[in-house]
């Protein structure tokens, strides 16, 4: 059955809670012990957080490369980020980057899959247990991403997922997190059972939103339909992954009531459905990056770095015009990505000091944000779009 009619006809035909089976599918597939779902994929962070009881005093390591939503998720309970510039060549923090920001103030230590391309986990966890500094994986890139055999998200003491429109798979917006450490694993479920239900309003509107989005969207109509969700979601015409506090770059002072909410039921049903294609959408995932590569390295291009078991999200690209390639390749259909815009995407650098960083600081992570592109690599995307999205890149991007 097609997903379009899956998520229409979803409610006539489960009659349980589709949530234990899907996080029960998720458990399996991570081999994890414990699976928690949320209504953003941030939350999941946010209650790892704020199972520990941290707040102000406490500080966070993080990538100074990431989503703002990430910074948010602790800086709402008082935790101050201490940011870390990234390898130029694997989007990743270094680790002795991350063991030089911990300090006696350290509680929890962030490490980013950027774009699937995993991060080196065991040297950071190893140095970070004996001082009971709690590491968490950001595996929203890097699901089907795998370190030694073990799947991203479940080496550390918890890894969170997002499953965002643009994620690997999606729920509209959502997420899970996956939790190793059995001790916070209590903690976090405790905490989760004070999370609110997502109001019945919201509900219905992502049901819609899920319906519109499979219908309308398209590879040669993603970019259209990103500007057009970007506005829509600013202006509060639509329900997105946060608000439209969090889209103008706003700061929350306390949590607010729709922050921290569980899992909603047609997130789950579309969760149910995208469950029975993991293995498939991993497996174009890895083809289409097969694509870029051979085809980057053709045109005497360095491609992605690619170590055993990374599975691409988007495939990164260099270029020197990142900003005019993205409006030409709207206008072409082509579905090129440009996250992340700014260290903290999406707020404006002048913004940055208001989440304690100073990004002159950072200059890898600056030139990432001017440089890199991101090219599809979707269930949805086949050779032949690869081929168009990596020959448009070619033709009209100037490669760094």
């Amino acid at each position: 059955m097609r997903r379009l009619a899956w998520l229409a006809t979803a409610p006539l035909r489960i009659r349980d809670d589709p949530r234990p089976g899907y996080a029960a599918a998720l458990a399996a597939r991570l081999r994890s012990p414990h699976v928690e779902l949320t209504w953003m994929g941030r939350t999941g962070l946010h209650a790892v957080c704020r199972a520990l009881g941290i707040g102000p005093g406490d500080e966070v390591v993080v990538s100074a490369y990431t989503c703002v939503v990430v910074v948010r998720s602790f800086a709402l309970l008082g935790a101050s980020p201490v940011y870390c510039d990234i390898d130029p060549a694997t989007f990743n923090t270094p680790v002795q980057a991350v063991l030089d920001a911990i300090t006696s103030r350290t509680r929890v230590v962030v490490l980013q899959h950027t774009y699937g391309l995993p991060v080196r986990v065991e040297p950071i966890l190893a140095a970070c247990r004996p001082r009971g500094i709690t590491v968490v994986e950001d595996a929203c890139h890097a699901f089907g991403t795998t370190i030694d055999g073990r799947p991203a998200g479940t080496l550390a003491d918890a890894g969170f997922f997002s499953t965002q429109w643009n994620k690997p798979f999606s729920t509209g917006f959502g997420g899970f997190l996956a939790i190793s450490n059995p001790d916070l694993a209590g903690k976090v479920a405790a905490a989760m059972r004070g999370a609110a239900r997502a109001p019945a309003v919201r509900t219905l509107q992502l049901r819609a939103q899920l319906l519109a989005h499979e219908a309308i969207v398209t590879p040669r109509t993603h970019g259209l339909a990103q500007a057009a969700y970007r506005w829509l979601y600013s202006h509060g015409l639509i329900l997105g992954s946060g608000t439209p506090t969090e889209a103008a770059g706003g700061r929350y002072h306390g949590v607010p009531d729709e922050y921290f909410q569980g899992m909603s039921r047609p997130q789950a049903e579309a969760g149910l459905f995208e469950a029975a294609r993991f293995d498939a959408g991993i497996e174009r995932r890895r083809a289409v990056s097969a694509v870029y590569a051979e085809g980057l390295a053709r045109a005497g291009i360095e491609p992605a770095p690619s170590p055993p078991g990374t599975v691409y999200s988007r495939y990164p690209v260099r270029v020197r015009n990142k900003q005019d390639l993205a409006r030409e390749a709207m206008l072409a259909g082509i579905p090129i990505g440009t996250w992340f815009e700014t260290p903290l995407h999406p707020i404006p650098l002048a913004r940055h000091p208001d989440f304690g960083m100073d990004p002159d600081r950072f200059p890898a992570s600056l030139a990432a944000c001017r440089e890199v592109v991101n090219l599809p690599a979707t269930l949805a995307t086949t050779d032949a779009d690869a081929e168009r999205a990596l020959a448009f890149v070619l033709r009209k991007g100037r490669l760094a």
